[in-house]
């Protein structure tokens, strides 16, 4: 009884003990660490890329020998564009046989391009060993996949109103790629693979790209232990021929960054066993390859289009037929064929007299929005740039009479001048109130007021100039019986003496006034700046700069109840001596509530 026992104890001991000498041996041919941090710089340019890119990377793994192999690897690119990648992947090698491997991964993909910011998602397949390697890798966009931007003028054809205008698409095709790699010998470690790639096509409204196939070779040489050099040549039907070469330094050193047949490999494995057991662990542990940066494609179409507007330039030949390639010298004629509601663009040139303008009157000097013939508006650039197309008219009004007239109810006028004559008065009457009126991006420059509106129901004037004299007694700017009324961005520069810039005598009841972002200069031969008569719902006076005082900057007399008067933000400077006040209210019925707020008054005087 005794011997069995004592046989089956020394049993578990030897099993005990030889279990350990294989645990100790193993310990033993472990040598280095197979996780890494690598620096590398490559370039020129790649598959859907036209820069060089330094990147750092960081591949996390365990030192140990055994059938599974896990890592993190997670790497950050910066071009030499300044533009930023990154990639972040998490992975698992099994091993299968002999030095065989099976592995999987998963890669999180970022790219911030200059017409686009793309993520992705890209699963990998590896099968590996020391003699053969096969890949297949998946790149699927899954944000940022694909831009079109709107059209941009290019150019006027010559040909009537045609003009050609291009729309830029961007875009991060899908990808599916597939490659063989394998050592090639003992001297530098070189390893070459080849392979094929498919980019899936991208495109919006028929604009796109890709949609072809590719093929790629690589080739890397371990000079040093932790150095490697190396490069790539791809070539597809989008991309066509792109090469690159690389350079990479990474430490600390272990199996997956010395040469194999190096000096430093034969001193850390010296036995046979830990030979084949560092050839694994090599296996385990090699690099995953794949594309790491998203490839971007952009394409850029052409388009023809024809205007719907009719052009005139006032120092055009006779006989025109209000085309951009051969438009009328007479505004009469272009105003005829546009119609009421359509659209006329000046060229250039000076046109006088009285007009009942179309709905659109468009001036060569400021970008303007204009619809081609299918509906779709392009951007146009200034076709002159700080010269404007010039309206006067030295005997009365430019637009309107004093009467209803044919003026469209909705009227959009940019980019002209009015003035350079006598008494030129942009006028405009309608009763019943109708009508949106907009003026923007203009210049005024003639004698007596700029306009005098009655009846809208709204005015916008912004982005203008008003460079105007006053032989008259007139006032810039007086509108009555208008429901919304909207300056903004505008500058006052009088050049001599007007009752009132801003008259607004009698408003709507109900109305609403806004006057933002304004600048007033020279006004100290006014009697008043601005003044408003009536009821008002609300009122806005807010980021404004008043720059030489008068007498009386602000002349406000309800005469039913309203609503709030808003002073905010603006700065008056009161160089007047005189007694007069800057803000003067006469409140007969009062303001629901009076906001007066982070203003600046420089001067010696205030308000009433």
């Amino acid at each position: 009884m005794e011997n069995k026992v004592y046989k089956d104890l020394m049993r578990k001991i030897c099993i005990l003990a030889c279990a350990a000498s294989s645990l100790l041996a193993q310990e033993a041919c472990l040598q280095g660490v197979p996780s890494h941090v690598s620096a590398r710089y490559r370039g020129p340019e790649g598959i859907g890329y036209n820069r060089g890119y330094t990147t750092l990377e960081g591949f996390i793994t365990p030192n140990w020998q055994r059938g599974f192999q896990p890592f993190l690897d997670v790497r950050g690119h910066m071009f030499d564009s300044g533009r930023a990648a990154a990639n972040i992947g998490i992975g698992g090698r099994f091993s299968i046989f002999s030095d065989w491997a099976l592995g999987g991964n998963l890669f999180y993909d970022f790219r911030d391009a200059k017409h686009l910011r793309s993520h992705q998602i890209g699963p990998g397949l590896e099968l590996l060993s020391s003699m053969i390697d096969f890949r297949l890798n998946g790149y699927f966009p899954i944000a940022g996949v694909k831009k079109l931007d709107s059209l941009t003028f290019n150019q006027f054809s010559g040909f009537g109103n045609e003009l050609i205008a291009t729309r830029k698409f961007a875009g991060a095709p899908a990808n599916l790629a597939f490659e063989v790699g394998a050592p090639l010998g003992p001297y530098l470690d070189p390893y070459l693979s080849i392979g094929s790639y498919y980019l899936f096509r991208r495109s919006v409204d028929n604009v796109g790209c890709a949609g072809v196939w590719g093929g790629i070779a690589r080739l890397g040489l371990q000079v040093f232990d932790g150095i490697t050099i190396g490069g790539e040549i791809s070539y597809d039907g989008e991309y066509k021929t792109r090469g690159n070469g690389f350079i990479s330094l990474s430490y600390p050193l272990g199996p997956n960054t010395i040469r194999r047949h190096g000096s430093r490999w034969k001193k850390w494995y010296q036995t046979p066993e830990c030979n084949q057991r560092a050839i694994s662990q090599r296996v385990m542990t090699k690099n995953v390859i794949r594309q790491e940066i998203i490839p971007l494609c952009t394409k850029t179409a052409e388009f023809q289009f024809n205007l719907d507007c009719v052009f005139a330039d006032g120092n055009a030949p006779a006989g025109g037929d209000g085309t951009y390639a051969s438009p009328f010298n007479d505004l009469n004629d272009a105003f005829a064929k546009a119609g009421v509601d359509g659209c006329v663009y000046l060229l250039g040139g000076t046109f006088t007299g009285n007009f009942n303008p179309s709905a659109q009157l468009l001036g060569s000097a400021c970008e303007q929005v204009i619809t081609v013939a299918d509906g779709t508006t392009i951007t146009l650039p200034p076709l002159t740039p700080g010269v404007y197309p010039v309206i006067e008219n030295p005997g009365g009004f430019i637009f309107g009479t004093l009467g209803i007239g044919t003026i469209s109810e909705n009227l959009f006028v940019r980019g002209i001048e009015f003035g350079a004559s006598l008494i030129d008065v942009t006028y405009i009457m309608l009763s019943p109130r109708r009508g949106n009126y907009s003026f923007s991006c203009n210049r005024h420059t003639g004698g007596g007021g700029a306009f005098f509106l009655v009846g809208l129901e709204s005015i916008l004037i912004n982005d203008s100039e008003f460079n105007v004299f006053s032989p008259i007694l007139g006032n810039i700017i007086q509108i009555s019986n208008t429901l919304s009324t909207i300056i903004t961005n505008s500058s006052f520069n009088p050049l001599n003496s007007f009752p009132l810039v801003l008259d607004f005598n009698t408003i709507a009841p109900g109305a609403t006034i806004v006057l933002s972002n304004n600048v007033i200069n020279n006004a100290d031969d006014f009697t008043n700046f601005y003044r408003i008569v009536g009821e008002y719902s609300n009122l806005v006076f807010e980021n404004n700069t008043i720059n030489v005082g008068v007498d009386l900057f602000f002349q406000i007399e309800s005469q039913g109840p309203s609503g709030t008067l808003t002073f905010k933000n603006n700065l008056f400077i009161d160089v007047d001596p005189g007694v007069d006040p800057v803000l003067q209210f006469r409140n007969t019925f009062g303001s629901d509530e009076i906001i007066f707020n982070k203003n600046i008054i420089q001067g010696n005087n205030t308000f009433d």
